[in-house]
């Protein structure tokens, strides 16, 4: 109902108040197929993103009608005509009977589906010499068709010229089903368990949706062939042909929904995604969900003996069904094969009834490879150890990598050492090298991690707002040009300065001396509370690392991190004008373990993690108990720009640690965000960089209200929640390093206690319980 709400609101802006009648989507794709050949680029541009947007827009709208009218519990004869009703009203609210929902042309209707206005647009784009679109436009259309050959030409085209960049490859049109299901899958093969399965419950929930929409769209087609054209077809024929369409393209939306391109879909998508849950539950230690998640499954591939074991080991205390769900989609799936069959046999069709069948085990196994992540000291099916009383059980994890993430290795193949024995690790120190610049550049180098030799650094003068006349725009301006410009971006990347904003350098950029608001140990010094940092739930102090433990850590990092660490692979995530370079704590004592980074260096970085929690957790006076959610040690190495190129993409865009941020600023606590996370923190380690200042905004997260430099042992926490919006500007010049941690009061994403039950039996856990 909350989603329904916001549509209503959001119909002002794209569905005027009236009963004035607006171009619909399939008349602004034909005008703009028309500008196309008469060569009048910009009026193709526009008519067709339009038609986009207003295409996109329809269809969220059915997806929402279709939710909230599918009452399925009702009789059939009261539950089709209530939801007639239902859908009747629900979208002339949201369209205000300005877009008539049955009389889309079906030809744009398959142009849509098929992803026809891309081929114009990206040649529209191409002559107005916006490169980027262009590519983008091609990598969007290739996705659903990757063999059409005058593409792929356009694309490689793309590809030869000076200013291409692989960030341009952005598919527009990706589901975000699709999208969680391969971050939850690569998760999974990581070994974040948690953080797949928030994803892969997301990725469900989004797959009903769509299956939704699929056939709501199937009961408004229906084609009356070639044949209507030449004879009257009587009342009963017509009614029946409906009938039989409107069926088969019901029991065809399970893998049409699961469709990656126009020739490949994702086999027994749904089973899968329940069997990638049921293993992550079971490595979490919750045997309800696992049990739950198995028996879904088993919905569906009931034959599969394998996942029947598999529940045996799952013991729990109270009896645990399917997802309703899954039972509703199974119950509907048999009615109507059921009918489909009575149809053929009534009328004596020749159809294949088997074809229909969505869901099958024997091809599944066909079709299946021993492709399946594998872990150091894991076997590939999972083997239990001392979680099932007295036996020696096997669970089933994944056996298939689907084809969208078979590229993903597992995380120990990435981790390879260095070709050098030493790893250039000279922990904390200067070693043969002449200064800490020439040793860094020299370790960069040497692994190949960057192919600019970066020159001397020395701080240049700060720049005070958004580099675009601050100086002489008054500040409603500046926030007009900043609207327009988000419009065509999105919210969070980019902002203005705030006139009254705050700096906080050091202790001599602050007013006063800040209270303490809670007791802070001699060691530290408070540089700023909560008042001083204009707003609630947040401080900065200094002094929680010395200089040689920073040039540890950042050596550790240098080390042992790899590029696009925490963002599958992506070098660089958040803006091309930077490379990130990251090392879970995990990933550093299993390299440690491995004898390729001093276990001291691991331990340091473990201790000043949990000394910034128990920071947090004191001068907010928590009386909860806070776990670690996620800790990483992350670098960001600006890259040099070419000729002209400005630095206004920030180098992480706002955002909230627990939220979805929304266009009006507002930040809503729900999936995909970690809205398990309470509390955020980031250790700093150097500054001898340009740029990179950590930022927070005001609600509209448009307007920076606070600025801090950092510093090594510098440590800035605060609430991860919608009041903490925050970012970091670009890093222009040199290396910014520090130590990001996430924290939450839920023991069911406790990183420390999945990271000592994935590496049970290790080195450093057996010295750590020595010295106690």
């Amino acid at each position: 109902m909350f989603v329904l709400f916001l549509l209503l609101l959001c119909v002002s802006s794209c569905v005027a108040e009236t009963t004035q009648r607006k171009p619909q989507y399939d008349e602004l794709y034909a005008s703009g197929v028309r500008a196309y050949f008469d060569g009048e680029w910009d009026n193709c541009i526009k008519n067709l993103e339009e038609a986009i947007k207003l295409y996109h827009f329809y269809n969220h709208a059915l997806k929402e009608c279709s939710e909230l009218c599918n009452d399925e519990t009702a009789q059939l004869k009261d539950y089709v005509m209530a939801k007639a009703t239902c859908d009747q009203k629900c979208e002339e609210r949201i369209f205000n009977n300005a877009v008539d929902t049955l009389r889309m042309n079906p030809q744009v209707d398959e142009a849509f589906k098929h992803r026809k206005p891309y081929t114009y647009l990206q040649y529209a784009y191409f002559k107005k010499g916006k490169v980027r679109k262009a590519v983008q436009a091609t990598y969007t259309f290739l996705q659903h068709d990757p063999e059409d050959e005058a593409m792929v030409d356009n694309l490689d085209y793309y590809k030869s010229r000076d200013d291409y960049s692989d960030d341009m490859l952005l598919d527009l049109e990706q589901l975000p089903m699709l999208e969680a299901y391969k971050k939850g899958a690569d998760a999974y093969v990581s070994g974040y368990y948690a953080q797949a399965v928030e994803l892969l419950k997301f990725a469900v929930s989004e797959f009903f949706k769509e299956e939704g929409l699929c056939r709501t769209r199937c009961d408004r087609s229906y084609d009356v062939g070639p044949e209507y054209l030449l004879g009257t077809k009587r009342q009963h024929e017509q009614t029946n042909d409906h009938f039989q369409q409107v069926l088969e393209c019901n029991l065809g939306c399970v893998n049409e929904v699961a469709a990656i391109s126009n020739k490949l879909a994702l086999i027994n998508f749904l089973p899968e995604l329940y069997n990638y849950m049921q293993f992550a539950y079971y490595q979490l230690g919750n045997f309800k969900e696992a049990n739950r998640c198995a028996k879904s499954y088993l919905v569906f591939l009931p034959e599969d003996e394998t996942m029947a074991t598999n529940i045996g080991y799952y013991e729990v205390d109270e009896e645990v069904f399917p997802e309703d769900d899954v039972i509703r989609l199974k119950k509907r799936i048999e009615l109507q094969l059921g009918l489909l069959g009575y149809y053929y046999r009534t009328f004596g069709i020749k159809g294949d009834l088997d074809s229909f069948i969505p869901y099958k085990l024997k091809k599944a196994k066909e079709e299946r490879k021993d492709v399946g992540p594998k872990a150091e000291g894991k076997n590939p099916k999972g083997e239990m150890k001392n979680n099932v009383a007295a036996t020696d059980a096997e669970i089933k994890e994944v056996e298939e990598i689907p084809e969208v993430v078979q590229k993903k290795e597992s995380v120990d193949d990435e981790l390879e050492p260095s070709s050098d024995p030493n790893p250039n690790f000279a922990d904390g120190k200067l070693g043969g090298y002449k200064s800490w610049q020439e040793k860094t550049d020299d370790i960069i180098d040497s692994r190949d991690i960057s192919n600019i030799r970066r020159q001397g650094l020395g701080r240049e003068k700060r720049e005070v707002g958004d580099g675009e006349n601050s100086e002489t725009l008054d500040l409603q301006k500046r926030l007009d040009n900043l609207n327009e410009k988000i419009e065509a971006t999105s919210i969070g990347r980019r902002v203005i300065d705030s006139p009254n904003k705050i700096v906080i350098t050091d202790s001599s950029s602050v007013s006063e001396k800040p209270i303490v608001e809670s007791e802070i140990p001699d060691a530290y010094t408070l540089l700023a509370n909560s008042t001083q940092m204009g707003g609630p739930l947040r401080f900065a102090l200094d002094g929680l690392a010395a200089t040689d433990q920073c040039r540890t850590l950042i050596d550790l990092e240098l080390a042992g991190g790899r590029y696009g660490d925490g963002y599958y692979g992506n070098q660089s995530p958040h803006t091309p004008q930077e490379r990130f370079h990251g090392l879970t704590l995990g990933d550093a004592i299993r390299q440690s373990e491995r004898g390729l980074l001093p276990v001291e260096a691991v331990r340091l970085y473990d201790s000043i993690s949990d000394e910034a929690l128990k920071l947090t957790k004191s001068y907010f006076k928590l009386e909860k108990e806070l776990y670690f959610d996620y800790t990483h040690l992350v670098c960001r190495t600006a890259l040099k720009p070419k000729e002209g190129e400005k630095y206004d993409e920030l180098s992480h865009p706002i955002h909230g640690d627990n939220c979805l941020l929304n266009t009006d600023g507002s930040c809503e606590k729900k999936s995909p965000a970690y809205t398990w996370r309470d509390y955020s923190a980031i250790v700093y380690l150097n500054d001898d960089f340009d740029g990179g200042e950590f930022i927070m905004t005001d609600p509209t997260a448009r307007q920076v209200t606070l600025e801090v430099m950092p510093k090594c042992g510098r440590l800035v926490s605060f609430s991860a929640g919608s009041d903490c919006l925050h970012g970091v500007k670009p890093v222009k010049k040199g290396r910014r390093c520090a130590v990001a941690l996430w924290f939450t009061h839920d023991p069911d994403h406790d990183e420390r206690k999945r990271i000592r039950v994935e590496l049970a039996g290790s080195k450093y856990f057996s010295a750590e319980k020595d010295e106690l």
